[in-house]
């Protein structure tokens, strides 16, 4: 076996190598070997498929319809009397399944919030303050309004805080009250909720897929023992594997249906710890070890019972863990309990006992022993998932119970029937029933957390009995069950609606119609309406067989294999409509109470290699091997059924999922959002007419008419059978009439019919990158012949990059949504956003009947329900903001953008076409300006309006309603606005303008007398100048006059303060220079202020003798170098009037020199003596010589240069008029 982790283990080592070196440095080197050999090894076998982590996305389906059920009252959200009034308080009331007015619909809002409004008065939940009080009340839908929007926050067992954005108060009952009737309110969050701010979100039309298989077949796929042949793991097509319910919620499924089979053992779930002591069966096997915990595994997942007419069944654990990944994504989850529980399903341990051991309560023994096995199972299971956080919403005693239940126990039945039901059968269900409600209001055991709402309880039977017959049984018995649970299979138990029975040629060779007379529209509706009835209807088990592999399933003379002859040979479109028919059958039925549907282990796919996986009947595996049942197609070649003509494919979603999921939902409207920037697809300007333009539109959360759409299946009305006969040899009955299955397409409809029935059409042209648009219908939408091919669109799930990594390189998405292409029937070209077009474009692959490949993102749309709506009227053009009421003359309208606005009342952006603004105003006043197409933003401040009156103001544009707005030009009162001036100085320029506003401009200015002297006005300008020449406070009068034809005059007391004029004066960066010796120079900086004028001269006084003064140039900044110069003092060495001390001191240098030169010449010692006598002799003589020189004065030639010494030098500063002083210190040193 290959060493993944490339480790060196002990069991490695090499005999005789075990030397320390050779371990250093061989073995790493023989590690390498084993990896490097390892990875060539690698790419030959292919990667375990790996299961995807398993999310938590507790949110609603967006568009999704729930109930909200307070967990402390158990009570639904309800109006009050079904009010239609705005700001009418919302209360909570018993739960109805007729009443609309308990049904609310979720609306995911642009920022992420949520809107609640209300099915039966389309009004949305909001706040309103009472007496310091924050109530819920309900208003009409507005855009952008924080009261009406809402967060979630989950706590646990499907409950959630809900959040107001504006309040930041959660939703809540006044007074803590739980009952029936009362208002709710919002309060404050401090903590941990109470149980009365905890709302369950139970779907009010349940969308599902029965999983009773689903974990060992992820235990399968994901078991390399088991997937011998590397299956690929379930995804939505445009990506690679994704958890299975993640796909599911997606697609639009809201619930699940589990049906675990116990056993008495232990579970260990998590960290929850839940012994299972009161089981029923003991025919099931365990692995060794398994008794206190179960790891995931497939014996912890599914046992297979001994008796071989029935396959595997779903353990506890698995339906457990099932539940809470349901729960973490908001999902409802329905739980049949004692699996199909008839004679084949043996329980051992309840074997031989006797009714009285089965039946009662502790609070109602109703007969019984005491033991309570039913009673005490039930609740112990129930309360096992209210401690994962996984209570069921809804939970039956029995699967299909009416085939059997525990026949054999001791010879009493305990299969419920109708119209009556036995003693033994009765005891039965009362005591399991009661069970779940106890297990849900149980307070004893802390680890259960708080009490939750008690689950809806059904009876689940098969679709052989007809409903109306068989639910006056559990009526007249007094169960307390709240729902009619059924399985429905057009296969084995006919057809769906009468005109459907009308037209299928029975007695055909298979047998597929065992009772004819039970149709399931009319007996369902006959259940409904029956007050011995009276109950809503959920088909808990659903299918349809498109192929017939192996024999499973039997024959379907509407949906599936029995059709598989021409010209109607069975497809997964036929399986998409079986969905799609039974959902509108539902939608149909009487007070609203078709309740849901749920695919039969829809997710099965087939697998080779596995003991679970052989074929035929009674093999543990034959249905999750069967291709005819599914969501998902197949995933190998070696099992037939891929559908007619199609190649294998790869457990990717089939057209099926998008029925059951509701996104083909003909009693809806839906919006198409692209996956390029979120907008929603429209006709452009809500245009009525045919052949008109479509665009996209920033999503507001409120949807106008133009903006949805059905999507409505061509030729495929379930209520429209008998069409022309067709003669044919094909198939086990020879003849065969065309139905209304359709041909798997579907017209796509606009909401807007005001001007007649548009739907989408690409004008029959098959180009690539053409126009689509809306265009009148030319085919009735039932119609089976005489269809319009340009106006017939197939939906295909979006791939596929499946199984193969290197398509799944750059997915085109996430895997936050489920989108769609949308493909016509003519041009096989999808529906796609090019810029702002809506175009049809090639996609990268075409259609392999359930996936196309995206060319790019504009190809991609999401399908969501409307629930907010806005009536659709022409589209028309308004002002982004109101323009003025008025304007001065002289003044503008400076900018002025026109946007299109919505039937919501909501801007949407510029047109797109071009706009023209027309001011028209008096005396044949116009002005115009165009946009261009998808701007409309007109810049008017430079054109100024200056004739009093009223004007006109209008923005067109083709196909649109213009806007209108007037507005006038208003001459105001005249008014000088000036109330002071500033001061001014003496010998100082002045300046100061005066202002005014109203009149007619220009103005006349005038001030008749008191300007100080120096100061003047100019009489257009009305700006003041001059140079004061006085100083003083002088007050005066200013006059104005406009220019209108009687002018309109102001006049204004101002005043001007004249300040003298300024000392000025003279400063030194030092008043020191000091000098350091006779013929050096310092300096220092002047600055001069305050004079009158720049020509300014400095001089200097008190310098001492030798010194001179050389100020410098002034600068701009009024500043100038000033640099004082000494000078030294000088002597002659050689003076006329002394020349005889010079011969003298040469000639007594003389001898000197002499004695020197016979010093060093003689090597006599006596000698050298008098040479050195005389040398000392001269240099006395010479010595005394200059002495006398130097004392003899400065008379001979030198001069006597500037004295050392400290003196005062005046600096004057003068600009002709003006003089400022300042002394200096000069110190010479």
């Amino acid at each position: 076996m290959r060493n993944p982790d490339c480790v060196i283990k002990s069991s490695d080592k090499m005999p005789g190598l075990n030397l320390p070196g050779f371990r250093r440095m061989i073995r790493p080197r023989i590690g390498l070997a084993i990896c490097l050999l390892g990875l060539f090894c690698a790419p030959l076998v292919r990667a375990q498929i790996v299961q995807p982590p398993e999310p938590v996305d507790p949110n609603p389906i967006n568009g999704e319809t729930y109930y909200l059920i307070n967990r402390a009252s158990g009570l639904q959200m309800d109006l009050n009397s079904n009010s239609v009034t705005a700001g009418d308080k919302i209360l909570q009331e018993t739960r109805s399944f007729s009443s609309l007015s308990q049904r609310w619909a979720f609306s995911k809002m642009p920022d992420g919030n949520w809107k609640f409004s209300n099915i039966e008065n389309n009004l949305c939940l909001d706040s309103s303050s009472a007496g310091g009080s924050v109530l819920t009340v309900q208003n009409p839908c507005t855009v952008n309004t924080p009261s009406q929007e809402w967060t979630f926050t989950y706590v646990n067992n499907g409950y959630n805080t809900i959040t107001n954005v504006a309040t930041g108060n959660v939703l809540d009952s006044v007074g803590e009250s739980t009952s029936v009737g009362a208002q709710l309110n919002q309060t404050p969050l401090s903590g941990t909720p109470t149980v009365n701010q905890q709302w369950l979100f139970r779907a009010a039309y349940w969308r599902g897929n029965d999983m009773s298989t689903a974990e060992v077949e992820e235990y399968d796929r994901s078991t390399p023992a088991e997937n011998t042949g590397n299956l690929p793991w379930w995804h939505d097509a445009y990506l690679p594997g994704q958890d299975m319910l993640q796909i599911f919620k997606n697609a639009g499924l809201n619930s699940i249906r589990i049906r675990p089979a116990s056993i008495s053992t232990t579970y260990q779930y998590g960290s929850l710890t839940y012994s299972m002591s009161t089981g029923p069966y003991t025919k099931y096997t365990l692995a060794t070890g398994t008794s206190t915990t179960f790891p995931i595994n497939k014996t912890s997942q599914v046992f297979a019972l001994t008796n071989p007419g029935f396959g595997a069944v779903e353990s506890d654990w698995s339906g457990v863990d099932l539940a809470v990944r349901a729960k973490k994504l908001g999902m409802s989850v329905f739980l049949t309990l004692f699996y199909d529980g008839n004679g084949g399903n043996n329980p051992g341990n309840w074997l031989n006992q006797p009714l009285a051991s089965l039946e009662g309560s502790p609070e109602n023994p109703n007969g019984g022993n005491g033991q309570y096995l039913v009673y005490n199972y039930v609740k112990q299971l129930l309360e096992f998932y209210r401690a994962a956080g996984a209570m069921p919403d809804m939970v039956a005693l029995g699967n299909e119970a009416n085939l059997g239940l525990f026949t054999n126990l001791d010879g009493s039945n305990y299969t419920p029937n109708g119209p009556t039901m036995s003693a033994a059968a009765t005891a039965f269900q009362l005591a399991g029933l009661q069970a779940v409600a106890d297990a849900a209001t149980d307070t004893s055991n802390p680890v259960l957390g708080s009490p939750v709402a008690v689950p809806l309880r059904c009876v689940d039977i098969d679709g052989t009995p007809a409903l109306d017959t068989f639910f006056k049984g559990p009526k007249t018995a007094n169960l307390p069950i709240d729902v009619a649970c059924q399985s429905y299979y057009p296969g084995w138990d006919g057809a769906m609606t009468q005109a459907q029975f009308s037209y299928a040629p029975h007695g055909d060779t298979n047998n597929s119609f065992k009772n004819p007379q039970n149709v399931e529209e009319t007996t369902m509706n006959a259940e409904i309406a029956d007050p011995n009835a009276g109950y809503p209807v959920f088909t808990a088990e659903d299918g349809v067989a498109y192929t017939n592999v192996g024999g499973d399933t039997p024959l379907d003379d509407y949906y599936g294999s029995q059709l598989n002859i021409t010209p109607n040979p069975a497809s997964r479109g036929f399986e998409r409509q079986y969905y799609i028919d039974l959902e509108t059958v539902q939608h149909n039925a009487t007070n609203h109470m078709g309740m849901g549907m749920d695919c039969w282990a829809c997710e099965s796919t087939p697998m080779s290699g596995d003991f679970y996986s052989g074929t035929g009947n009674g093999n543990p595996g034959q249905y999750w091997l069967s291709a005819q049942l599914g969501l998902f197609d197949n995933s190998t070649s070696t099992v037939a059924g891929s559908g007619p003509g199609e190649a294998a494919l790869d457990n990717a979603t089939l057209p099926a999922m998008m029925g059951l999921g509701g996104k083909t939902d003909p009693t809806l409207n839906y919006m198409l959002v692209s996956a390029v920037n979120g907008n929603i697809l429209e006709t452009a300007l809500a245009s009525t007419a045919p052949k008109a333009s479509l665009d996209v539109a920033t999503y507001t959360g409120i949807v106008s008419q133009n903006q949805q759409w059905q999507i409505l299946a061509q030729g495929a009305d379930v209520e429209q059978y008998g069409g022309p006969a067709y003669n044919g040899t094909n198939g086990s009955n020879g003849t065969i009439l065309m139905n209304n299955l359709g041909d798997g397409y579907f017209q796509i409809v606009n909401g807007n019919q005001a001007g007649g029935i548009n739907v989408l059409d690409n004008g029959g042209i098959t180009t690539a990158n053409s126009p689509v648009m809306q265009n009148s219908e030319t085919a009735d939408v039932t119609a089976i012949t005489g269809t319009n091919a340009s106006q017939e669109w197939d939906i295909m799930s979006v791939g596929n990059c499946g199984d193969i990594p290197a398509n799944c390189t750059n997915p085109p998405l996430t895997a936050t949504g489920d989108y769609y292409m949308i493909v016509n029937k003519n041009s096989g070209l999808v529906l796609a956003l090019a810029g702002s077009a809506i175009q049809q474009q090639t996609p990268a692959s075409p259609s392999n009947g359930d996936w196309m490949v995206p060319a790019n993102q504009g190809q991609l749309w999401k399908i969501i329900p409307v629930h907010i709506s806005a009536t659709s009227t022409p589209a028309i053009l308004a002002f982004a903001s109101a323009p003025p009421m008025s304007v001065p003359v002289g003044g503008n309208l400076g900018t002025i953008n026109v946007n299109v606005q919505n039937t919501a009342g909501a801007l949407i952006g510029s047109p797109s076409e071009t706009v023209t603004l027309t001011v028209t105003g008096p005396s044949g006043f116009t002005q115009n300006a165009a946009s261009s197409a998808g701007v409309a933003s007109f810049n008017l401040s430079g054109a100024p309006l200056n004739v009093p009156g009223v004007y006109s103001l209008s923005a067109s544009s083709p196909n649109l309603v213009s806007a209108m707005a007037s507005f006038s030009v208003v001459v105001a009162p005249t008014s000088i606005t000036t109330t002071s001036l500033p001061s001014g100085t003496v010998g100082a320029t002045y300046s100061a303008p005066l202002a005014a506003t109203g009149g007619v401009p220009p103005y006349t200015w005038s001030i008749p007398s008191g300007l100080p002297p120096g100061l003047t006005l100019n009489a257009g300008t009305g700006v003041i100048s001059g140079t004061p020449t006085q100083a003083g406070t002088d007050n005066f009068t200013v006059q104005l006059s406009d220019s209108e034809s009687t002018p309109s005059t102001a006049s204004a007391n101002l005043s001007i303060v004249i300040a003298p004029a300024p000392t000025p004066t003279i400063t030194a960066s030092s008043t020191t220079v000091t000098i350091s010796a006779p013929g050096g120079s310092g300096s220092t900086m002047l600055t001069v202020v305050n004079f009158a004028n720049s020509a300014i001269t400095f001089t200097c006084s008190g310098l001492p003798a030798g010194a001179s003064c050389n100020p410098g140039a002034l600068s701009s900044s009024n500043t100038a170098t000033l640099q004082i110069t000494t000078t030294a003092a000088s002597t002659a060495l050689v003076s006329p009037a002394k020349s005889g001390t010079a011969q003298t001191m040469y000639a007594l240098a003389l001898p000197g020199l002499l004695a020197i030169g016979g010093l060093f010449a003689t090597r006599k010692r006596q000698w050298q003596r008098l040479f050195l006598l005389l040398l000392l002799l001269s240099a006395g003589m010479m010595m005394t010589a200059c002495n006398g020189s130097n004392n003899s004065g400065n008379s001979g030639g030198g001069t006597s240069g500037t004295p050392a010494g400290t003196s005062t030098v005046t600096v004057t500063a003068t600009d002709g008029g003006q003089t400022a002083t300042l002394p200096i210190t000069l110190v010479v040193q």
